[in-house]
């Protein structure tokens, strides 16, 4: 689980589908990446080198962002890309959005994440993400918290989780999925059991489609109580994909009588887009 926050504005009733991410893409669909074997080298057993500074960077991946235990890219101060896109600038001009905002450049060196005081274990971890809600409270921010992995947490966990980011100032809280795992019934159930816990926040979900059922768990989920579903254009994402948009507006607008605020009639072009 992790603590972040992000101005948006308030989620009308009405207004209950989110696509995930510009051009209809979910953040997981950023990472594809390929890694390369441990020894460096890329396709047909050629070095690879680094796209910009041109280092031969020691298991760096193929589109040349990502090398292993801070090693490689030693021209622009060895520093670790968090995931190899090919989508982001290289090495110091992936860092140029960050600066102003005070992100410190040793946590992309490996330095932060290896140092004694990083949360070990759950409780120390949900600690840390209730002092960044609070935090991003006091700065005057609507403070929306991913709980990851939702599919593994047992009741009594996921209870905790709850109850320790809603008193720290959540307002909303986005139950994640990632293997795709819960059927629509689960899903359901995992909101009424955070709306008992916490029933001042908003409950959102982000569904993973591995069984097919992705829209019919947005369904479920919002018929029990969430608020706002994580959906993407032709269900595009990583792994099965998300819950496709089309699929899911309808589904409300035809057979639930829910007015969903979504363009239904442009959905068609939407999907035909190139990405």
């Amino acid at each position: 689980m992790s603590g972040g926050s992000r101005r948006r504005p308030r989620i009308a009733p009405s207004r209950v589908f989110q696509p995930s991410a510009s051009s209809g893409l979910c953040s997981s669909s950023r990472s594809r990446g390929r890694s390369a074997p441990p020894d460096g080298r890329g396709r047909g057993g050629r070095p690879h080198r680094c796209r910009r500074c041109r280092c031969r960077c020691r298991g760096a991946w193929p589109r040349g962002v990502l090398s292993r235990g801070g090693e490689g890219c030693g021209g622009e101060a060895g520093l670790q890309r968090p995931w190899a896109a090919g989508q982001q600038p290289h090495g110091i001009e992936s860092f140029d959005g960050a600066r102003p905002h005070g992100v410190p450049l040793r946590a992309w060196r490996g330095a932060e994440w290896r140092a004694p005081d990083t949360p070990r274990d759950r409780s120390a971890v949900l600690a840390r993400a209730a002092r960044l809600v609070a935090y991003a409270r006091d700065l005057g921010l609507d403070v929306i918290v991913p709980l990851l992995m939702v599919s593994y947490a047992t009741e009594e966990t996921h209870e905790e989780s709850v109850a320790v980011l809603a008193g720290a100032g959540a307002g909303e809280l986005t139950l994640f999925d990632g293997p795709g795992a819960m059927s629509p019934e689960a899903f359901a159930h995992l909101v009424r059991l955070t709306k008992a816990r916490a029933p001042r926040v908003e409950v959102g979900l982000h569904p993973h489609n591995t069984f097919g059922l992705a829209v019919g768990c947005a369904v479920a989920a919002i018929r029990a109580g969430a608020t706002a579903v994580e959906l993407s254009v032709n269900g595009y994402c990583g792994g099965p994909g998300n819950a496709d948009l089309a699929a899911t507006a309808l589904a409300f607008e035809a057979l639930y009588g829910v007015r969903t605020g979504v363009r239904t009639e442009a959905l068609t072009e939407l999907a035909r887009e190139p990405t």
